[in-house]
């Protein structure tokens, strides 16, 4: 394998290694090889000759490094919860392989936590949270600069609705993630869902350079725009997403959310059909058939989402109220997804299903509760 830097302003070669090694450890191979080319670089900027580049929180062993990289495609592609608990199994080997691997302590919080966060179960969605919140403590404790640890811990307290508490993990995974498109996507998210969309949309930018051909970071950019109700910077992002990903989860749901809140409900029930998150594609597939076909025919999706996930779903049901113009309604299955920590919380400021309650006294002090502006 050849490495060349090459000055991008005049095209001449500032460095070149050639590594000419036998696969036996292709792990320590590739840590060899990132490890020169980063060097290279700090000592292009007149860094310390002696330093030496190491990424923290991974691992030496090549069975839980595989096993973590499944973990990572299968989480990245699921929209159900069967999905999430197959990347849960293959982050718990890499851990059965590598007890201190500290990066697949942070995703095994991740998956933790979006199992939790639809399990109609109370008793197993506080032992699943607990659960994460420990495995991202342990992350952050044998790395504690590696940014995945931090961000970890900023996704858990969110979707525990401890938003305050959330800023700084997610501050600080920042800080150490400004060259991985995932932790700066995971970042613009939790901003914009904040209502800082002017830091979002420069993380979400710089996640897009940085990965050109990841759907997550496409996902995240239309998010961000997408909550800053610029639907047109919106799409092109979401549809991004969708060429690198047709299966992608939520792109579907925030495109009919579009069509809905343009006055358009056919094209907004045809992007619901095809949402992969059974959660998102009910509640969609109730609002748009209400719109379209009468109340009757969106009670029926009321029903089957009701039925999956009973109260873990009471965000979802509350935008179907809603938008049914049962305001009174909508306002108590809110406070009752409040008393129970619903994570779907964390959107109701950027949310346009919510918009029918919007003014409301009672709506604009439930945000302030949850620590969002109103």
């Amino acid at each position: 394998i050849t490495a060349r830097l090459v000055d991008g302003t005049n095209g001449l070669e500032r460095w070149s290694e050639s590594f000419d090694r036998k696969l036996a450890d292709v792990l320590a191979v590739q840590a060899e090889i990132a490890t020169s080319v980063a060097d290279s670089l700090l000592s292009s900027l007149l860094q310390d000759g002696g330093w030496r580049a190491q990424r923290p929180g991974g691992t030496g062993n090549a069975k839980a490094f595989d096993a973590y990289i499944k973990g990572q495609a299968l989480y990245q592609a699921s929209a159900s919860t069967d999905g999430d608990r197959a990347a849960l199994a293959a982050f718990d080997a890499a851990l059965a392989a590598d007890p201190g691997y500290a990066a697949a302590h942070a995703a095994r919080a991740r998956c933790l936590t979006s199992i939790a966060n639809m399990d109609p179960d109370p008793a197993g969605t506080a032992s699943r949270r607990a659960q994460a919140l420990a495995s991202a403590r342990k992350a952050i404790a044998l790395a504690p600069d590696m940014a995945e640890g931090h961000a970890a811990l900023g996704f858990i307290l969110m979707g525990q609705l401890d938003l305050a508490g959330a800023r700084d993990p997610y501050q600080r995974s920042f800080e150490l993630g400004l060259g991985n498109a995932p932790i700066l996507a995971s970042y613009a998210e939790f901003a914009a869902n904040m209502g800082d969309f002017a830091p979002a949309a420069d993380a979400a930018a710089r996640a897009r350079r940085l990965d050109p051909l990841n759907p997550g970071v496409f996902r995240s950019a239309g998010l961000v725009a997408f909550g800053a109700r610029d639907y047109a910077a919106a799409r092109a992002p979401l549809e991004s997403a969708l060429s690198l990903n047709p299966k992608a989860g939520v792109v579907h749901r925030l495109l009919g959310d579009m069509a809905l809140a343009q006055g358009d409900p056919a094209s907004a029930r045809a992007h619901y059909a095809q949402e992969p998150s059974t959660a998102s594609r009910l509640r969609g597939l109730a609002v748009a058939d209400a719109r379209l076909n009468g109340r009757a025919a969106g009670e029926l999706h009321m029903q089957a989402l009701i039925k999956a996930y009973g109260d873990a779903a009471l965000f979802q049901q509350a935008e179907v109220l809603a938008q049914w113009g049962e305001g009174d309604k909508a306002m108590a299955a809110l406070e009752q997804a409040l008393a129970l920590r619903d994570s779907g919380l964390v959107l109701a400021r950027n949310d346009p299903l919510l918009d029918p309650l919007r003014e409301r006294p009672a709506f604009q002090a439930l945000l302030r509760r949850i620590g969002l502006t109103a």
